[in-house]
């Protein structure tokens, strides 16, 4: 065993083990920690910006405690050659919580699918560069592959710390370490790889699972005229046109992928709906790709329906009430899908609606619906308290929550909730007239998505 400085549990994070390395320690990259002889996670060293001299410090987040344990064994290796650093006895330690005494065993426990994201692309003619985070899964860095097509030229630099993260996802063991950078070198890759595509494998218990993929667009012509967020006159959106397509790209490829995998594929005369379309960021993916099909989006904002029918020359769009009725025939469509109604669809609405989207579908027609289940929440809890967790994990369902901006801007009556819904709730809701085909957690971001049949 060699020497280390000290070994300590945060005075602010009693989860989150911290030591600062001795002097000839200085090159080693990163730290694997076991907890009570089972491996747990391997995490970076940093310099160490306090010390005077050539120093390491590593911090690495314990698995989360529903109770106060005591004992734990830590081991602490150098992964280069399996050399044992440190050997300590922890005495009691407390479960971790937030300012509103929710506890992070609670949250991660409902949020296990680790939530990622690539909210920031930039293109200068020959390289794409992502930036995103990726939550560790089970805490650990190394246990996230990134795939990326045969042929294609890449560098990755992940985990990169991001305090930022860290503190939002909380409730997740070293979400600090989940930031990712990965730039394509579309010159050097060569001319039958697809550099558009990028999936994350999760590697647990010593098996792969298949996790979330980002699609890169291969064209930023639908940029062109997109508004240019704060400096646009008229904004129906607040981030740069780049970014917007980039979003809506990624998301009309996830909800093309599960349409054509239960039936409704791109052909001449398919007739799709987006409702609540928003400014179009995934309606005008499917005009562009699906060529020959029927595409309408209808929303209740006004201002964004009017920048939908100034922008694209095909399709159709409508304004539409924010209550259980549209507009069309029945029975016109073979599918309905929305990424944005369902998080604001309280409880006394949601069978209307429902009984409102069969109306329209044809016989075994497809609903598409993402909505906020348990990996929103998780992403929500560190402005929640124990109570509201406690009754949203009974009930399955929570619209305490309310979004005062969306409210302004719709001019509605009452206020416009956040509703949390669990799967269970969703089945039940829909099951009078749907039949669910699946359900899958975090596949928008951090929404859950149902793909519902007509009975």
């Amino acid at each position: 065993m060699v020497n280390v400085t000290d070994i300590e549990l945060s005075h602010d994070n009693p989860s989150s083990l911290r030591l600062t390395l001795g002097d000839g320690l200085t090159e080693i990259p990163a730290l694997n920690l076991t907890v009570n002889g089972k491996p747990w996670a391997t995490i970076p060293t940093v310099p160490d910006p306090t010390a005077l001299q050539d120093r390491r410090v590593w911090s690495c987040e314990l698995p989360p405690l529903h109770s106060l344990v005591g004992g734990e064994f830590i081991e602490i290796i150098d992964p280069r050659n399996g050399r044992l650093v440190k050997q300590v006895q922890l005495g009691a330690r407390e479960p971790r919580r937030n300012g509103m005494g929710l506890l992070a065993a609670d949250v991660y426990g409902d949020g296990a699918d680790p939530l990622f994201s690539a909210p920031s692309m930039l293109y200068d003619g020959a390289i794409v560069t992502i930036y995103g985070a990726h939550l560790p899964p089970m805490g650990d860095p190394s246990k996230l592959r990134f795939v990326l097509g045969p042929g294609v030229a890449f560098t990755l630099e992940y985990p990169l710390y991001s305090p930022e993260f860290g503190d939002h996802y909380w409730y997740w063991p070293n979400a600090s370490w989940s930031a990712f950078r990965l730039s394509i070198d579309l010159a050097r890759s060569s001319a039958a790889a697809d550099p558009f595509k990028i999936s994350f494998v999760h590697m647990l218990d010593a098996t792969e699972r298949q996790g979330g993929v980002v699609y890169i667009p291969n064209q930023m012509i639908s940029s062109i005229g997109f508004p240019g967020g704060l400096d646009d006159p008229t904004p129906v959106q607040q981030e740069p046109a780049q970014i917007a397509v980039f979003n809506g790209y990624n998301n009309y490829r996830c909800m093309a992928e599960l349409l054509s995998r239960f039936g409704v594929a791109p052909r001449k005369g398919a007739t799709l709906l987006d409702w609540q379309c928003g400014e179009g960021r995934v309606t005008r993916h499917f005009l562009d790709n699906w060529t020959g099909a029927d595409v309408w989006g209808i929303d209740s904002d006004r201002e964004k329906i009017a920048f939908c029918k100034r922008r694209f020359s095909s399709g159709a769009f409508v304004h539409g009430s924010f209550k259980p009725s549209m507009p069309f025939t029945s029975e016109y469509f073979d599918a309905v899908y929305s990424l944005t109604a369902m998080p604001f669809l309280p409880a006394a609405d949601e069978g209307s609606w429902m009984e409102e989207l069969a109306r329209l579908l044809k016989p075994g027609g497809l609903a598409v619906l993402a909505f906020p289940g348990g990996c929103a929440a998780a992403y929500s809890s560190r402005y929640l308290d124990r109570d509201w967790w406690n009754r949203w994990k009974s009930k399955g369902y929570n619209d305490e929550l309310c979004d005062p901006e969306l409210k302004a801007r719709l001019g509605v009556p009452s206020y416009i909730p956040n509703v949390y819904r669990s799967m269970e709730n969703v089945k039940i809701e829909s099951s009078g007239i749907f039949e669910t085909l699946a359900i899958e957690p975090a596949r928008f971001g951090y929404l859950d998505v149902a793909v519902l049949r007509k009975r």
